[in-house]
């Protein structure tokens, strides 16, 4: 994804640090949008440094569940856009 929604990406920083420590299915709720979409943004975030994956917990299914937060840069951002999109 090169270019994001802005209004979109403004929604998914303000989930991820409303829920800190943020897990997939938490943003996809809090979004309510599919996983796909939530998967899209993730890569996203995570190539731009906007977020991070504090730790990984290995549970019962075959994947380990990772556990996303804003960076410094990312909770900057998400003030900023906050402030000019989210009513």
């Amino acid at each position: 994804m090169k270019n994001p929604g802005v209004r979109t990406l403004a929604r998914f920083l303000s989930v991820i640090r409303t829920q800190q420590p943020a897990t997939r299915q938490g943003i996809s709720n809090g979004l309510n949008r599919a996983y796909g979409m939530v998967n899209t943004y993730l890569k996203f975030a995570l190539e731009k440094r906007l977020i991070k994956v504090s730790r990984v917990e290995h549970n019962r299914g075959p994947w380990p569940q990772k556990l996303y937060v804003l960076t410094p840069a990312g909770g900057e951002l998400a003030k900023i856009l906050e402030n000019m999109y989210i009513e």
